[in-house]
């Protein structure tokens, strides 16, 4: 959430003043987001029992959901 909080402004200095998330960027997101809580309700911790998991998954749901905001 913080990354997101700080690439808001200072990400969108580095590109171009069109650029800005399309529609299929937005339900890409929205979607693993809801997968994410769906999880969360009804599935299992899987490797988010330690510290040290949820650090890792953390960092990777960072950077999948930045690539997808910047690549779709």
């Amino acid at each position: 959430m913080l990354f997101f909080m700080a690439s808001s402004v200072h990400l969108a200095q580095l590109s171009t003043p069109v650029m800005s998330a399309g529609i299929v960027s937005l339900i890409f997101v929205f979607g693993i987001i809801l997968l994410l809580e769906i999880n969360a309700i009804m599935g299992k911790q899987g490797p988010m029992t330690s510290v040290k998991g949820v650090i890792h998954m953390g960092l990777l749901l960072t950077l999948v959901l930045y690539l997808g905001v910047d690549l779709l």
